[in-house]
Order: C-alpha cells, then sequence, then structure tokens
C-alpha cells in the first residue's frame, strides 16, 4: 500500500494506519470484541512510515494475545505532530503485564531497537491495569 502513493516522502498516515489495523483486525481472533480507535494527524516518509507500522503492528496483535481477560476491550492508536516531534501512543484497557516481560519477548526487543536505532526516538512504558507505549521520535 504504501508503494501505492506518488509521494514517497509524505505518506498519509491516517489511510495507512486505518488500512494496517482493518488488516489486523481480520486476521485476529473473530470471537473477541475489541474496539480499536484511531486518531492520526501526521505524514511521514516511507522509511519512517514502514517502522511505525511495524511497531504498530506488534503492538496491537499482542493487545489482542494477551491484554484481555475477556474477549473485549479497546485499543487506541494515536499518531500526531508535534513540531519536529512526532507522538506515538499506543494502549489498551487491558490487565497490564510484569514490566520484566518486556525485556523477554523479542518482539518487543525488536520494538526498542526500531524506535532507537532506526526511529532515533525514545520510548515509554507504563502498565499496571492496562498497558501504553509512548513513542517520540524525530519527523
Amino acid at each position: 500500500m504504501l508503494l501505492l502513493d506518488d509521494n514517497l516522502y509524505d505518506i498519509d498516515m491516517n489511510e495507512y494506519i486505518e488500512s494496517l489495523l482493518s488488516d489486523i483486525s481480520e486476521t485476529m481472533y473473530h470471537k473477541q470484541e475489541i474496539d480499536i480507535q484511531a486518531e492520526v494527524n501526521a505524514s511521514l516518509s516511507l522509511g519512517k512510515a514502514v517502522y511505525v507500522g511495524i511497531i504498530i503492528n506488534e503492538l496491537v496483535t499482542n493487545a489482542y494475545k494477551h491484554a484481555f481477560k475477556e474477549d473485549k476491550g479497546v485499543i487506541e492508536i494515536s499518531l500526531s505532530e508535534k513540531e519536529k516531534y512526532c507522538i506515538l501512543t499506543v494502549k489498551d484497557n487491558g490487565k497490564g503485564f510484569k514490566q520484566e516481560w518486556d525485556k523477554k519477548s523479542l518482539g518487543l526487543k525488536l520494538i526498542h531497537t526500531l524506535v532507537s536505532q532506526q526511529l532515533n526516538g525514545e520510548i515509554e512504558m507504563m502498565t499496571n491495569s492496562a498497558t501504553q507505549y509512548t513513542i517520540k521520535f524525530v519527523k
């Protein structure tokens, strides 16, 4: 989808993320009633768009698989531009998890690597009765 756009330096992230979330929702557990809400007001270069897509895919699929005690829940994604930075937030209203699991998960190690080495950003995680990742990176 990203390569269909003529402008590879200014990808409409709203359209891309909506499509990505739709694909994830279709492939995940159909018995679950997960409400995915997205608020996206940003455009990125092709390279950064790919990394952000990988990160969102990993965090959203993790939420589908592990976050919810019941078959209902909410996942919220936001991506916005603030001056020269972008802020990506992915959160769910699930059961949360122990922060030491963050160090053991291959997928979360990938996310930390992408954020720090490819996006030159920083990541903050909060978890208790829910989980929230906030990622800040240079546009």
